[in-house]
């Protein structure tokens, strides 16, 4: 199935201040990446994988609940998306009080904020999440990983998010690492969408090459990275699932390029 090549993603290591460009989020993100998505985003310090997701939460992915895990909350990417939602929560509680003929004051205001259910949850562990088995499996309830040093029992759970979290109530799973070989095996296998932003080495590209079982050539695969990693913030997609040839690869505006190497 063919996704949209329009999106294309703006300044994304300037998510933070004038970078940042706001919009809907599409009513069904699988114009962008599959309905059900299972995304590792691998690159080194700074080099915006962080920013380009964050990013793609904002405009382009559909979601009831979202689970972020960093260690890095204070960063002010996190600041800038937990202020963002808190901004759409006092539209909401305004837009309420208005409606029902109550006053818009700072008290009313709080008072429905400390009983809201909010829509993004932050955590600095794998371990401070919900058990998966209490997430509402009618909720498209979405996960973020970033960048997390696992402990067993975190392994299990990211783990489990990637091999059976459908089941469980989780739509989609991000996992954010500068290292590929960091990634957990099993996260790594069920993965159906991976973004690469670094340039990689003979031993990696080979690795990659094995994980994702492109019907390609390791010759033309090499040159997917050496023709869409030229600069530091350049990323190139595999949507590994897809039925289109050309959708299984994209470069860093998300348009397919696999027609040029499958």
């Amino acid at each position: 199935m063919k996704r949209s090549e329009k999106i294309i993603i703006k300044s994304i290591d300037k998510l933070v201040g004038d970078g940042i460009t706001d919009g809907n989020p599409l009513s069904n993100h699988k114009l962008l990446f599959p309905n059900s998505v299972r995304w590792i985003v691998c690159g080194s310090s700074g080099s915006g994988k962080t920013s380009m997701v964050l990013q793609v939460l904002l405009n382009y992915f559909n979601y009831d609940k979202l689970y972020v895990v960093s260690k890095t909350l204070d960063h002010p990417k996190y600041k800038y998306l937990m202020n963002k939602f808190d901004t759409l929560y006092e539209k909401e509680i305004i837009n309420e009080l208005k409606q029902n003929g109550d006053k818009v004051t700072k008290e009313n205001i709080s008072e429905l904020k400390s009983e809201l259910e909010p829509i993004a949850n932050f955590y600095n562990s794998a371990s401070e999440l919900p058990p998966l088995d209490t997430l509402d499996p009618t909720k498209n309830n979405v996960i973020l990983f970033d960048d997390l040093i696992l402990q067993k029992a975190d392994n299990k759970y990211v783990e489990q998010c990637f091999v059976t979290g459908r089941n469980l109530g989780v739509k989609s799973v991000i996992y954010i690492t500068q290292n590929y070989y960091r990634v957990p095996r099993l996260v790594r296998e069920n993965a159906n969408v991976i973004t690469f932003f670094r340039k990689m080495s003979e031993r990696s590209i080979t690795t990659i090459f094995n994980d994702l079982g492109m019907d390609m050539d390791k010759k033309e695969f090499r040159k997917v990275f050496s023709d869409n990693l030229k600069s530091k913030h350049d990323f190139v997609t595999f949507d590994v699932d897809n039925d289109d040839e050309n959708y299984k690869i994209r470069n860093n505006e998300f348009k397919p390029i696999g027609n040029k190497y499958i």
